[in-house]
């Protein structure tokens, strides 16, 4: 059994990473079209940051309201 719960708990974390990857790459190329030089390492800290706030949330109101106070205040300033 134990072997199968880990090949599943891998299995599970590839899908999670895939998903993390995709949204990355979504945000960092929404901020490379919106002409913020450095968009890769921009989105590596919105994502980093956000995971945070997830994880230290006590509920989905205040992780979302958290999550776009975080860009607004790190995203907006690139925007000019």
């Amino acid at each position: 059994h134990a072997a199968e719960l880990m090949s599943e708990h891998r299995r599970t974390g590839e899908k999670f990473r895939e998903k993390d990857r995709l949204a990355h790459d979504e945000l960092a190329n929404a901020l490379r079209s919106a002409g913020i030089a450095e968009a890769d390492m921009l989105a590596d800290l919105v994502m980093a940051a956000s995971y945070g706030i997830a994880l230290k949330a006590t509920d989905e109101k205040r992780m979302t309201a958290a999550i776009r106070l975080l860009c607004r205040r790190v995203i907006g300033p690139e925007l000019g």
